[in-house]
This record gives structure tokens, sequence and C-alpha cells, in this order.
């Protein structure tokens, strides 16, 4: 392993011709191991090809190709490796003619078919795949390249009927009835698609990923409203448990202008979702989408109660309400994020919200008013600051005034006999003054 490290690093560097060297003798030390085996003789050959000893490659290739089955997996491989050689020498013809003499199996005619494609040969190409096609209706790659090259020639009667003959030959692949129906409609023969499509229906009912692709095709076309819940419905009861299906089925019947249908999809979305807190997300950005602010708001606010330090929620609120010109409410939770201590101070979210705030504050006419309450703030903090390292007591109570709590201190009988100053401009400290207690108004 050390070996095949080393030739990566050189082929890294560009060293490629001692990369190939050290690269061989792993070559045969590989056979007992095809995958590895096939993986080193394609590396190999391509270093060989960047030095431009395209021979020996095509020579190592070829050995090997004549020491597998005819129908041998590593054929395919060995083949896009032989293909890439002949196509940097320019000799692709040349590798035509070669073919042609090698024994009649899939991967040397989907060689030779692949090879007429690129030399720009479609007829030649396209008899050779209806050839294979028809011998082999389950081959993916012959049946696909037919379709596709008689897309690209226009031949609709053609490609229809191909696609007749292959639902007929291969019918449990429902990809040609998907396609044959697709034309149908196309064509305007509604009733030939349905009849299709109930047939699907009927031999693939559990397959959640033809009854998508059905209710794509029925999406598409001018089928009766109530066909195409049907269709989701049928989805729905396949996977129950995927959001996205009634998201969709809300949106549908939103776009027919049925609104209380849509809501009450995407209520029992949320009822019957395995994590409701991101189903009631889900909605509220659906609901979002579809200009129903204040259900969205009560939405995100049923998520937030349930994840109160999930940062990101206050940012789509702020955004959504923002977008909405409800510049206020998207004001007020812009600086909840602000305010929140679960917000890093110093973050990008921090920033971007301490920004948005400024900007709104700047929109609404109050910008000025609210620099001045944030430079009181700053104020008071660097007071408490400085008080904290002088002997100074300090007696702060939440929700009441600073008055109060100076006439409660006065009056304290722990203080009886003590001389107090009481330092303000209010006249209202007039009424506590005694001989105890004087008012200095600075």
């Amino acid at each position: 392993r050390i070996g095949l490290r080393y030739a990566g690093l050189l082929r890294q560097h560009r060293h490629y011709k001692e990369a190939a060297s050290v690269l061989q003798p792993w070559i045969n030390k590989s056979r007992n191991d095809p995958k590895s085996h096939v993986t080193v003789l394609l590396d190999w050959s391509d270093l060989l090809a960047k030095t431009n000893q395209f021979a020996n490659a095509i020579k190592r290739i070829r050995k090997t190709l004549r020491s597998l089955p005819r129908e041998h997996w590593a054929r395919l491989e060995l083949y896009e490796g032989l293909l890439t050689l002949f196509r940097n020498e320019g000799r692709l013809e040349q590798l035509v003619s070669e073919i042609r003499t090698w024994p009649k199996s899939l991967p040397n005619q989907l060689l030779l078919a692949q090879i007429y494609e690129e030399l720009g040969r479609p007829a030649e190409a396209l008899g050779l795949y209806k050839k294979i096609s028809k011998k082999r209706p389950g081959n993916r790659t012959a049946t696909d390249a037919v379709e596709r090259l008689l897309r690209e020639d226009g031949k609709r009667d053609t490609l229809r009927k191909h696609l007749k003959k292959m639902v007929r030959s291969d019918p449990q692949n429902p990809r040609h009835s998907l396609a044959l129906t697709k034309m149908y409609f196309d064509d305007g023969s509604n009733e030939k698609a349905a009849q299709l499509i109930k047939k699907l229906q009927r031999r693939f009912p559990n397959d959640p990923g033809i009854q998508e692709s059905i209710l794509d095709l029925l999406l598409r076309t001018n089928v009766e409203s109530e066909e195409i819940v049907n269709a989701y419905n049928r989805l729905i009861r396949l996977e129950p448990f995927d959001i996205s299906h009634r998201v969709a089925l809300g949106e549908y019947y939103h776009s027919e202008g049925q609104t209380q249908e849509a809501l009450k999809t995407w209520e029992r979305m949320v009822t019957t979702a395995r994590d409701k807190t991101e189903a009631t997300i889900i909605r509220a950005r659906t609901l979002a989408e579809y200009r129903m602010i204040d259900r969205a708001v009560e939405d995100y606010e049923q998520a937030l109660a349930t994840n109160p330090k999930d940062r990101s929620l206050y940012r789509e609120i702020a955004t959504m309400l923002e977008q909405a010109e409800r510049l206020s409410e998207a004001l007020r939770y812009w600086r909840k994020l602000t305010e929140a201590t679960h917000t890093a101070k110093g973050s990008r979210l921090e920033e971007e919200a301490y920004t948005q705030v400024i900007a709104l504050h700047a929109r609404l006419g109050t910008l000025q008013s609210y620099l001045r309450s944030q430079n009181k703030l700053w104020q008071q903090a660097r007071l408490f600051e400085y008080l904290n390292e002088m002997p100074v007591s300090q007696v702060m109570l939440p929700e009441v005034e600073a008055d109060d709590i100076i006439a409660y201190v006065t009056q304290m009988d722990s203080l009886k006999g003590w001389q107090k100053v009481i330092v303000s401009s209010d006249k209202d400290f007039f009424q506590l003054c005694d001989e105890e207690t004087v008012l200095f108004r600075p």
C-alpha cells in the first residue's frame, strides 16, 4: 500500500513516468482482487497515456480483456479505459473496425454503439441500440439511448411505437409507461394517458417513487382536481411521516383557492408529525410564503416556547415581518435577538441583529432617540463598574423605582442615628428631610 501511495504522490507532482514505474509491479500483485486489479491497471494506463505511451497501455488492457469471460463486469470499465486511449490518439475509427471483429457480446455491442454516437453516426448507433433493447429489454443503457436518440431526431411516431413495444416486453419497468403517458398528455390523448396511469397504479400500488412520478404527470395536465388530491392522499398513506407530501397538498389546495382546506391539511401535518416542533416551523415558513403573517408568527412563537435557544427562529420571524413591511414588530424580534443571553457576543448573528436594529430605527425615524437611550445605558453600566471598585453599597430591586428605594432606606431602623445625605435634584425628597436626613441638590 505504501507503493500505491507513493505513486499517487508522484502523480500529484506530475512525475508520470516515475509513477507508472512504481505502479507497474502492482498490476500482477493485485490479480487476486479483481476490483483493485482493474483500478490499478486503468491508473497505470492513464499514466502511460500522459507520457504518450499509448501502445503499451492498449496492449496491456487488451491482454486483460482476453483473459476475462465475455459477460464479466470488469469489461465495461476496461472498455472505457480503452476508448479513452484511442480517443486521445484520434484513432476511434480504427477501434470501430477492431470491435467489429470481436464476439457480439453485450459489452462489445454497447461500446460500439457509444463510439458510433461519438463519431456523429446516430443512425448506426440507434440501429445497434434497438437490436440490444430487443434482445435485452431490461438493459436501461440501450433502452434509454433509443428513447434519447429518437427524441433528438424528432421522430415522435417512431418513439411512441418504441415505448409501446417496451411497455409490452418489459411490463415491470415503469419508466417506459411513464414516458409513454407523458407523450399521450403532450399529444392531447388524455384518455389513453389516464388508462396507462390506472394500470401503473394497480401494478405498483405500494411504490411511493412511482406514485410520485404519476402525481408529477397529473400536475402538468388539466385533469380534475379530485384526481390530483387522490394522488396526494395515496402518497401520504404510503409515506405518512413524510411532511413534504402534506405541505405540497396544502399548497395545491391554496393554488385552487381552497384556503380552508389548505389550513386543515397543514394542521394535520403538525398533529401527525413525529417531531411536532419541526413540523410547526415548516408550517410557519409555508404560511409566511403565502403571506399569512399572523398565523406564521403564532407558529414561530409556539416553536420558540419549545426551543427558546434557537436563535435562528428570531432571525426568521424578524426577516419575515420586515419583508411584510411590519417594521415595528420586526424591530422587536431583532432586539430580542440582541438581548438573548444565548446569542454569542461578537458573533455574526449578533452583528447582523444590531445592524438591522439601527436600520429599522432609521426607517421608523426613531434612530436619534434610540442612540440616546443606548448612550444612557452605556453610562449607567460604566457607573456600576466604578461603584463596584469603591466602598459604596448598592441597593437595586427589580421593578422598583429608585425614589421608593431611597425612601425605604432612609427610614430603616438599622440606620437610625446615622447622618444620611440624599444626592438628587428631585424636589420630592424634601419630605424625607429631618434632623438625620438632608438633601444635596448638585
